[in-house]
C-alpha cells in the first residue's frame, strides 16, 4: 500500500486532527475565541470539527 492510496476520507480526518491540535494549542496560549472565529471563517466546517471546537469552547469557558 503506497502513500497515494490513502482515501480522501482518511486524508480529511488527518487534516482535521492536525488542524484541531494546532487550534487547541493556539487557543490554550491565547485565551480568546480567535481560533474559533478563524475555524468558522476559513475552514470548511465538518460536524466533527464543529463538535470539537464547541467542546473546546465549553471547557475553556468553564475552566
Amino acid at each position: 500500500m503506497d502513500k497515494k492510496s490513502f482515501s480522501l476520507k482518511t486524508q480529511s480526518y488527518i487534516a482535521n486532527a492536525i488542524y484541531i491540535a494546532v487550534a487547541f494549542i493556539i487557543n490554550a496560549n491565547n485565551n480568546s475565541n480567535f481560533v474559533l472565529f478563524l475555524s468558522i471563517t476559513f475552514y470548511p466546517i465538518t460536524i466533527q470539527t464543529l463538535t470539537i471546537m464547541i467542546i473546546v469552547y465549553i471547557v475553556k469557558s468553564e475552566g
